[in-house]
């Protein structure tokens, strides 16, 4: 437990980061690097931690919700583009899906393209519950984005995307 807070009173006031008994210092480069990295998540977090007190309240789960939403604006999609937009992993998505089926939000259709593979579709009732749960999560954003100003926003967009850009070249 000292090595705990050794460790952490050496991370925010040396910039220095504990691995076992050996302290490595962090130059200033590095220390703003990883204090962005954190920044994000914790920011992540609260949208994360705000959207899931929205989604609750309709008895799902804020991946659940995630792939509603994402079929509702991109259409009917195959689940590894599925997989692939909602950055999640084959054995979890088949859960969420297999769980949303059940619950007659989505459905599978046979994939005309290619009979091996299936489309995942919202049903009727999927897309209602979407447009009823939709104007909260707007809001939501709303409230979020509204500390920024619109130039801010275009600007984080951007950078955010830069992000997206150099991680997706390094698989």
């Amino acid at each position: 437990k000292t090595r705990q807070r050794f460790a952490q009173s050496a991370l925010t006031h040396k910039a220095s980061l504990s691995l076992g008994q050996k302290i490595i210092k962090m130059n200033e480069k590095d220390k703003l690097s990883f204090d962005l990295i954190k920044a994000i998540k914790k920011a992540n977090n609260q949208i994360l931690k705000q959207e899931n007190e929205i989604v609750k309240n309709y008895d799902l789960t804020t991946s659940q919700y995630g792939v509603l939403e994402c079929l509702y604006f991109k259409g009917d999609l195959c689940i590894n583009d599925l997989i692939e937009k909602l950055i999640s992993t084959s054995g979890t998505m088949t859960v969420i899906i297999k769980n949303l089926e059940k619950s007659g939000l989505i459905a599978r259709k046979c994939n005309e393209d290619d009979r091996r593979s299936c489309v995942i579709a919202l049903t009727k009732r999927g897309k209602k519950l979407v447009t009823k749960i939709l104007p909260r999560r707007q809001a939501q954003a709303n409230d979020f984005a509204d500390t920024l100003t619109d130039a801010e926003k275009s600007k984080l967009l951007d950078l955010l995307y830069k992000f997206k850009k150099r991680y997706k070249e390094k698989k």
